[in-house]
């Protein structure tokens, strides 16, 4: 039968709390078959006992709702053997995490999830709680539905049909892909035009990072583009285009970088600088010619907003679709400020980033952020990076995976849409923006099996060496989005309510949606999978109608026939010619530049 065993630990408000906790203790068993539900990004199915796995010996986890720990607070484990688990619910999770150590497991070695809690600038803050509910029969699926009731009863499972009454943009972002653009500013009307020729208008452009190579492919500054004309051109030729651009309230640059200083916006900022307990000023980003930001205090996060929109005001820069840079991905620890001024705590920060969410929605645009929290999907439409690994340590030297071997740090079989089968219906996922890049091809392939077998939009970054005329990559880019929109066009807003695994060995997976249509994806790169309905061949996917027959690949999208491979118009093209030979050296050195330069204000 199910049962639940709840743990609450209490103390006065303003009790010191300098330590750790690490209480209550993690139930396992003696099993073989023993395997933990770990919602880390998109979500992990990891056995207990496997000490070879690169995820087990690699993943430590960490605090809730930051990239390196879990976007959703509980844990559970299944004994795939007797079909039975549990799972953890941690109610009080703003001041406490979970870590994964090797552990002893009755007479073996493997990994054990810790809860641990922490003071919230060294005062206990808050009584802390943990349910623990036990099931008798369930797998991974049905532990994944329990929790959406419980995530129901704390007000994050909000639907986009619920959310679109506060923020009808919602329902035209939430099936769009992303795409980064960082081409050369004459190109912009004509990537627009090629999009439209090819029948494809679910997108979000970005368009801020885009260049002159006629200038040594410098970048052109959002206000150049404001007095140029260029979004006044977009929304004449293309009304329903959706623009979209970054807030980072996190980073206050107060000297020049990569950019001139921008001496308003720094003496209006500079006041706002988090203070640690010396009084020393703490840091965060640093650009690519070495000079490092100061992290703002959680007080500076609405002002920020407000000082924002009145420079970029949406009649003049139309980017009604806001992306609010590192509010999924950093600790809620940058919220603890010790100046007299403005100080504040860690849950002061995690409730200022729900007030900033809702103040855009406010304005009548739509948020997408980077890394995933259940307590933002009320107000998020889709989060980046959380489709895939973020900040496993050592794995790459952004702090983000981009895919161990060729294709993955987790095994096929350690993978699982937990946060799809819980919030899929709510918000979408997507991979980090460095894995856009158009040059990464079977990474790029890789990548979008999982987007259609879990039912969500591509991220992609054609940047100047994948535009150049000849090279061929728009047009992929272009026919992904396509193969895409097979899956994406019909199921973006649905409920994800199966996922199996139809191999032994993982190769083989299924995900069913509200909707009743399947997808099922071969991720092997030799064997064909067939079964008595269906045949997939290899790294490919097919499509299944509710009565689980397969159904052609075309979505609702219309194909005007091959697209061209030149995006660049032939008056472009003398002024990428003229600048090829200074450019040589730029192609390594100008993507390092848009890697940093995306994390900026």
């Amino acid at each position: 039968k199910s049962g639940a065993l709840r743990y609450d630990l209490k103390a006065n408000a303003e009790s010191e709390f300098k330590g750790e906790i690490h209480y209550p203790p993690t139930f396992y068993n003696d099993s073989e078959s023993l395997k933990w539900i770990l919602p880390k990004d998109s979500g992990l199915l990891l056995s207990a006992l496997d000490m070879n796995s690169y995820i087990n010996k690699r993943m430590r986890l960490g605090e809730f709702y930051c990239a390196g720990g879990l976007d959703m607070a509980f844990f559970g484990g299944v004994d795939t053997a007797s079909n039975s688990g549990y799972y953890a619910v941690i109610d009080t999770p703003v001041n406490g995490g979970v870590l994964y150590p090797q552990s002893q497991i009755g007479e073996k070695q493997g990994y054990l999830p810790t809860i641990y809690f922490f003071g919230d600038k060294d005062k206990w803050e808050e009584d802390r709680s943990v349910r623990f509910f036990f099931e008798s029969t369930g797998s991974y699926v049905d532990i994944a539905k329990k929790y959406r009731e419980i995530a129901k009863e704390k007000g994050y499972v909000k639907t986009y049909k619920e959310k679109s009454a506060e923020n009808p943009l919602c329902l035209k972002t939430a099936d769009a892909h992303r795409v980064d653009l960082a081409i050369d500013v004459r190109a912009i009307m004509n990537y627009f035009d090629k999009l439209s020729e090819a029948g494809i208008s679910n997108v979000m452009t970005r368009v801020a990072d885009v260049r002159d190579t006629a200038q040594g492919a410098s970048y052109v500054d959002l206000q150049s583009l404001i007095d140029t004309g260029i979004f006044k051109k977009i929304k004449e030729r293309y009304p329903e285009a959706l623009l979209y651009e970054y807030l980072n309230p996190r980073d206050i640059f107060l000297e020049p970088g990569e950019d001139d200083l921008d001496e308003d916006f720094a003496a209006f900022a500079e006041p706002y600088l988090l203070e640690g307990r010396t009084g020393k000023n703490f840091t965060g980003w640093t650009d690519i010619t070495g000079v490092t930001a100061y992290i703002a205090c959680p007080e500076f996060y609405l002002k920020y907003l407000q000082y924002r929109m009145k420079k970029y005001p949406l009649t003049a820069y139309p980017t009604t679709v806001k992306f609010i840079d590192i509010l999924g991905t950093c600790s809620l620890g940058e919220g603890v400020c010790y100046n007299k001024n403005h100080p504040s705590d860690r849950k002061k920060l995690y409730n200022i980033k729900k007030e900033m969410l809702k103040a855009v929605i406010d304005l009548g645009a739509d948020i997408h952020t980077e890394g995933a929290a259940e307590y933002m999907v009320p107000y998020a439409t889709s989060f980046e990076g959380s489709l895939g690994f973020m900040n496993i340590p050592g794995t790459y030297p952004s702090s983000v995976d981009m895919l161990d071997s060729d294709h993955g740090t987790a095994n096929i079989n350690e993978r699982i849409p937990l946060w799809q089968l819980v919030f899929h219906d709510c918000a979408g996922t997507y991979w980090h923006w460095e894995f856009g890049n158009l040059d990464l091809e079977k990474r790029n392939e890789h990548c979008d099996l999982y987007s259609l077998l879990y039912g969500e939009k591509g991220m992609f970054l054609p940047n100047y060496n994948t535009t150049f005329p000849g090279t061929g990559f728009f047009s992929t880019m272009l026919e992904r989005m396509k193969k895409l929109n097979t899956v994406y066009k019909n199921v973006a807003t649905d409920e994800m309510t199966n996922h199996e695994f139809l191999t032994n060995d993982g190769t083989v997976q299924k995900t069913t949606f509200s909707s009743g249509m399947s997808v099922v994806v071969n991720f092997s790169e030799e064997k064909e999978y067939t079964s008595d309905s269906i045949s997939v061949k290899p790294w490919d996917y097919t499509i299944l109608d509710k009565d689980g027959k397969m159904t052609a690949k075309n979505g609702n999208i219309t194909d005007s026939g091959k697209t061209k491979t030149e995006i660049m118009p032939k008056w472009g093209l003398a002024a990428v010619l003229a600048g090829m030979f200074a450019l040589i050296g730029f192609t390594v050195a100008g993507a390092i530049v848009y890697i940093k330069r995306r994390k900026k204000i």
